[in-house]
C-alpha cells in the first residue's frame, strides 16, 4: 500500500512521521517510543488519543505488519517491587493494545508485554520516570 502521509500530515520528527517512514522505507523491525500516551492514568490528551488514532490507521493500512506493544519502567528496588513493575508494564501495555483494537487494528497484528526493569535505556538514570515508556516494536 502506498505512504499514507499524504492524507494524515504528520509533523517532522514525530512518532508518527518516523513510523510512516519505516513503513515506506524500512525492513525488519524498528521501535517506536509513544511520547504522547502516558504511561500511568487512564487519561489521554488529546493529543495522546491523536497517537493513537494516527498508529491505528497506519497498521489498518497496512495489515502486514505486526506490532509488540511493550511497557518499561523504572528500576525495582527488590524482587517484590521487580514483580510488581513487571506486572504493571504488562497491564499497560495491554491498555495500549486494548486502545488500538477499538479503533478498528486487527488483533493478529498486536501483541503486549511487560518487562518491567529488564531493559532500561542506556545512559538514562534507572530511577529516572523517561525508563517509563511504552514502546511500539514494529516489523514487517
Amino acid at each position: 500500500m502506498d505512504s499514507i502521509d499524504a492524507d494524515m500530515n504528520f509533523a517532522e520528527g514525530s512518532v508518527e512521521a518516523s513510523l510512516n517512514d519505516f513503513i515506506n522505507n524500512g525492513t525488519g523491525t524498528q521501535s517506536f517510543v509513544l511520547d504522547k500516551v502516558p504511561f500511568e492514568g487512564e487519561e489521554v490528551s488529546v493529543e495522546g488519543k491523536e497517537q493513537l488514532d494516527n498508529v491505528a490507521a497506519m497498521l489498518m493500512a497496512h495489515p502486514e505488519l505486526k506490532c509488540e506493544i511493550q511497557g518499561h519502567t523504572t528500576k525495582a528496588k527488590n524482587a517484590v517491587g521487580a514483580t510488581s513493575k513487571k506486572a504493571a508494564s504488562g497491564v499497560r501495555a495491554l491498555w495500549v493494545k486494548t486502545k488500538l483494537s477499538a479503533r478498528g487494528v486487527e488483533k493478529d497484528q498486536l501483541d503486549s508485554n511487560g518487562y518491567g526493569d529488564e531493559q532500561l535505556m542506556e545512559g538514562v538514570d534507572p530511577e529516572d520516570d523517561s525508563q517509563k515508556r511504552l514502546v511500539l516494536v514494529m516489523s514487517k
